[in-house]
């Protein structure tokens, strides 16, 4: 599930996306000037970004290759 007002969902135009996400470790705690973007249904965190208007940072969860 993507958060609509992310840079994410600006990207992909989605707020669903599958994913294969099958993962035996995964964020806990967000860094400074980070925040969620994309979770799944059971609540892992698939995305985070930067909160900084001028930087385009994007951090995936999920595995896009496969």
């Amino acid at each position: 599930e993507v958060i609509k007002e992310s840079k994410l969902f600006k990207t992909l135009g989605q707020e669903r996306v599958w994913v294969n996400s099958g993962h035996h470790q995964g964020v806990g705690k967000l860094g400074k000037m980070l925040r969620v973007s994309a979770k799944s249904e059971g609540g892992v965190i698939e995305a985070i970004e930067s909160t900084e208007k001028r930087w385009f940072l994007l951090g995936v969860q999920w595995h896009p290759e496969a």
